[in-house]
């Protein structure tokens, strides 16, 4: 589902998965489904697939937004390029990081593993998020404000 074309990682990497299997997109940029799926739509329409490309725009440290995140809570496995920390939060064993790997086949051969045994699909899937199961709790909106309230009186 994306719609800004200038992630050329992004663009290559779907290119040269569709070779192995089709992949749908659902955004404004790499359609092929005849329609842009819809917000409202998305949760319903992602939750049909295995895996959901989940790159970011760049590759930054610590920037992570909503992708993999929504994808995880979709029952997909994240297939994740972006920020070369997401692993000191999200617990690697739920998602694929492009940054483990050499290139794009040695990540789309490990998709191709998981694609065809469904145990290792089914175990990803029932993984936890993130690497520390108190993270919410830890970090919830008392956590931000309080430390906004620090910041503001300092």
């Amino acid at each position: 589902m994306v719609s800004n074309p200038n992630c050329e990682f992004r663009n290559k990497f779907f290119k040269y998965l569709s070779l192995y299997k089709n992949v749908d997109s659902g955004g404004k940029h790499l359609n092929n489904i005849g329609k842009i799926i819809n917000p409202y739509e998305t949760k319903k329409w992602c939750s049909e697939y295995k895996f959901m490309i989940c790159f970011e725009n760049s590759s930054t440290k610590n920037y992570l937004t909503e992708k993999l995140i929504q994808a995880y809570t979709f029952q997909t496995i994240p297939i994740y390029w972006g920020d070369p920390n997401v692993e000191k939060i999200i617990n690697p064993e739920c998602f694929i990081n492009c940054h483990n790997y050499n290139n794009i086949f040695e990540v789309i051969d490990e998709i191709v593993k998981i694609d065809r045994d469904n145990s290792i699909y089914r175990k990803m899937t029932k993984q936890p998020l993130f690497k520390d199961i108190n993270f919410i709790k830890k970090y919830n909106m008392d956590y931000y404000v309080n430390k906004l309230n620090r910041f503001l009186k300092n």
